[in-house]
């Protein structure tokens, strides 16, 4: 009886000094408990969330413990996946010493392998445990090479060099370049003739007729036909006046639609002329009238255009335009050649440079050319700088000179003034500087380009607004069916 007096006094007086929720809530004033008496609380749902989740961890690391993930057998997290049943302090000893074991330079001798035996504190261990202690010593003498000697190369001396953050390189500036030096290839001084001229001449020319002379000494033989050797059909009219001052007569014939030579009249010899109202692709043959023999095969391609210095249309017609030349005889016999042309507008031989100066100028007047200033600049370069190679050495592809020189009736000025072309360049003189005599005709040459560039600016101001009036076909149109340029115009075709 008396023990449980006792005990029923202990209950007592720990229900005296254990406070229930609800006591502390009305002691406190307030609805809802703080955290710390939900914390002390046993039936609180925080507590209760709170242990399950430090229990959670401790089984996440207790597990992490026991299976680490750079076992040597592998784990959860790596390796091969095999479950090593050892103890964890075995585990952790062959970890230790296979790590000391690389981290000491390698030997070709391979290290004994460690008893775990002897240091084993439980002499009871299974037989796997020593499996595989044997099992990861081999694997450590299979891993441990032998360290060969470093041996470096010699520092290249082109090779970059690497550079810390407080360094900075300093490159040797290159060099200067000199440019080379300014050549000419011509080692004659004087002028180098109108070879080159005369080339271009011929070429300008035959876009407008063609000229086809008999060889000297009549043995019969014929001169090359041109490649057009009978009549086209066309709506361009041109006439055709030719004089003959040789001492005999000469028949005229027209080369029909067939190729055939169809007689239209004879010359008389010392003055005679033969007039044809004809077409622009027409071909006439000149022979002798006695023996036959071969004088001249001409075709007219174009209408020449019109100049008040040269005119080219017909005195009542200015629509009409003119062709004109005259048969000479070859007395001196410098060319070998039946006879000669002369033709006032397209010389058949052009021999010094007053003549190739001369046609130049009529050309330019005749193709309207209106780039002077731009021949002017190039030429007084050269008089104000006569030992400077480099204004005597032109590119010929240079955008302003191939477009307003080069390409234009201008080039026979600088071709009469004795530029050769070399190339792709256009040189006066030699390395040396430019003679006097050269420098005097450049000079000559500005001169009269000045003039020239003066008497077209006052015959452009007294033509009227609507220009020159042009023979018909002077632009380049009606060659035989054919419109400008030489591109086909199915509105001029007859069949």
């Amino acid at each position: 009886m008396a023990e449980a007096a006792e005990q029923a006094t202990v209950a007592a007086v720990q229900e005296d000094n254990e406070m229930s929720l609800e006591d502390l809530q009305i002691l406190g004033g307030t609805e809802e408990p703080s955290l710390f008496y939900q914390l002390m609380d046993p039936n609180s749902i925080l507590r209760q969330w709170i242990l399950r989740i430090l229990v959670s961890v401790a089984l996440i690391l207790l597990y992490q413990y026991m299976n680490p993930s750079n076992s040597p057998t592998g784990g959860a997290f790596g390796g091969s996946g095999k479950r090593v049943d050892a103890p964890v302090s075995r585990l952790l000893g062959l970890e230790e010493k296979r790590n000391d074991v690389d981290s000491k330079d390698a030997s070709p001798e391979p290290s004994a392998p460690v008893k775990e035996e002897e240091e084993s504190p439980n002499p009871s261990a299974p037989k796997e445990e020593k499996a595989v202690e044997e099992e990861t010593n081999v694997i450590q003498q299979r891993t441990v090479e032998p360290e060969m000697p470093r041996v470096e190369a010699p520092p290249d001396q082109a090779a970059p060099r690497r550079v810390g953050r407080g360094r900075r390189t300093v490159t040797p500036a290159a060099p200067p370049v000199t440019p080379a030096p300014v050549t000419l290839k011509a080692r004659n001084p004087d002028h180098p003739g109108l070879e080159q001229f005369n080339y271009w001449y011929n070429v300008e020319a035959s876009l407008y007729r063609i000229y086809s002379i008999g060889e000297l000494g009549g043995d019969g033989t014929e001169v090359a036909p041109p490649f057009i050797p009978r009549s086209e059909r066309g709506h361009v009219s041109v006439h055709l006046i030719v004089t003959n001052d040789l001492l005999q007569d000469v028949s005229c014939y027209w080369v029909n639609y067939k190729g055939k030579e169809e007689l239209k009249s004879v010359m008389r010899g010392r003055g005679g002329q033969f007039r044809s109202m004809t077409w622009i692709g027409h071909p006439f043959v000149f022979r002798a009238k006695e023996t036959g023999q071969l004088l001249l095969h001409y075709i007219p391609y174009r209408v020449i255009p019109t100049t008040p210095q040269v005119p080219t249309h017909d005195e009542n017609d200015e629509t009409l335009g003119v062709h004109r030349f005259s048969l000479k005889r070859n007395i001196h016999q410098k060319f070998n050649q039946v006879c000669l042309i002369d033709d006032p507008i397209f010389p058949t031989h052009i021999d010094t440079v007053q003549q190739a100066a001369a046609f130049s100028f009529q050309h330019m007047s005749r193709m309207n050319y209106a780039c002077a200033n731009t021949c002017l600049k190039y030429l007084t370069n050269i008089l104000r700088h006569p030992s400077e190679r480099k204004y005597r050495k032109i590119r010929t592809a240079n955008k302003k000179f191939y477009a307003e020189v080069w390409n234009t009736a201008a080039r026979g000025l600088f071709l009469a003034a004795g530029f050769k072309e070399e190339g792709a360049f256009l040189e006066l003189g030699t390395n040396d500087p430019l003679p006097s005599h050269r420098v005097q005709d450049v000079s000559s040459l500005v001169f009269y380009l000045e003039k020239w560039k003066e008497e077209e600016e006052r015959n452009l101001a007294r033509a009227p607004a609507s220009g020159q009036q042009q023979p018909d076909g002077a632009d380049g149109y009606g060659r035989a069916g054919f419109g400008h340029a030489g591109g086909l115009n199915p509105n001029n075709v007859q069949f």
